[in-house]
């Protein structure tokens, strides 16, 4: 596991020193004609949106942060990127437009049935290709991170300018020693550090589904599970523990958050979630509203 975290850790330098020398700026792209684009990019098009024209084309001198070249411009609103071989790393929508479901059944189809099971009611609007996975936006502008195997990661609710990516070493050396020691299993997807109005904080999303929020120091300040699985026991204060066996029995404690006055805590059962407020012994203050 080690060796895989290192491994992960010298992808993300990477991706980080290929951001310093590359851009998205548009002053390096040039205009070229649909059919300078790739074979297989032709062929991509033709094959998913085959309803659909090129309206027009761009390449670039060097690829982007998402090793995209070239990029087309299609007449029903899409746009899709490709690398230098042709291969699709981007594809976003105008007016929050669904992407093709013969797609997304084929080329990502773990992500796809993912997002069918867990949010029925909103669709797939933009996907990239990142270094650790994917990354999906939906119509309700929740985005989406999955791992290389198409295994959800996690919800990335923050995607700001702000925040940058980062590799799992740089993280303060307790913040990885608690990951270590309370997610044994675990390997990290992709870590982001954040500094807003001179306040540096961390979120390292996990390969299991969790969210792990520090602060600059390394102390973790939130655990967020997904689809509102359990937390990890060993992370909440005996007393939360307990007041919530006894109060709350068949509820789950899906995430915990560090506040001034305490914790707060989220129980869910269910479609039913309550969001409970405890000092710093772990004392039940109420129910926050």
């Amino acid at each position: 596991m080690k060796k895989l975290f290192l491994f992960l850790g010298i992808i993300s330098l990477t991706t980080l020193n290929f951001i310093s020398c590359n851009s998205d700026d548009v002053s390096d792209r040039s205009s070229i004609t649909p059919d300078a684009l790739p074979s297989a990019a032709k062929t991509f098009v033709s094959g998913y949106f085959s309803n659909a024209a090129i309206k027009s084309a761009t390449q670039s001198t060097v690829p982007n942060i998402h090793n995209s070249m070239y990029k087309a411009f299609l007449s029903n609103g899409f746009e899709i990127d490709f690398d230098k071989n042709g291969n699709w790393t981007e594809i976003e929508s105008e007016n929050d437009q669904a992407i093709s479901e013969s797609f997304l059944s084929e080329e990502i189809p773990e992500i796809y049935n993912y997002v069918k099971s867990n949010y029925p009611s909103n669709r797939i609007v933009a996907i990239e290709k990142e270094h650790y996975g994917y990354s999906v936006e939906l119509n309700n502008d929740i985005d989406l991170i999955f791992n290389q195997n198409q295994e959800f990661a996690g919800i990335d609710p923050d995607d700001n300018d702000n925040e940058t990516i980062i590799s799992y070493t740089a993280l303060p050396q307790n913040a990885q020693e608690f990951v270590s020691s309370a997610f044994v299993n675990a390997q990290y997807v992709v870590v982001k550090k954040e500094v807003e109005h001179g306040i540096t904080t961390y979120k390292a999303y996990l390969s299991t589904g969790y969210k792990v929020e520090f602060n600059a120091s390394g102390s973790w300040t939130e655990v967020e599970g997904k689809a509102n699985s359990a937390i990890p026991s060993t992370i909440i204060p005996y007393p939360i523990q307990t007041y919530v066996s006894n109060n709350h029995a068949g509820y789950n404690i899906s995430s915990i958050e560090k506040e001034i006055y305490g914790y707060k805590i989220e129980v869910v059962k269910g479609s039913i979630d309550i969001d409970l407020k405890f000092d710093s012994e772990g004392s039940f203050m109420g129910v926050d509203d």
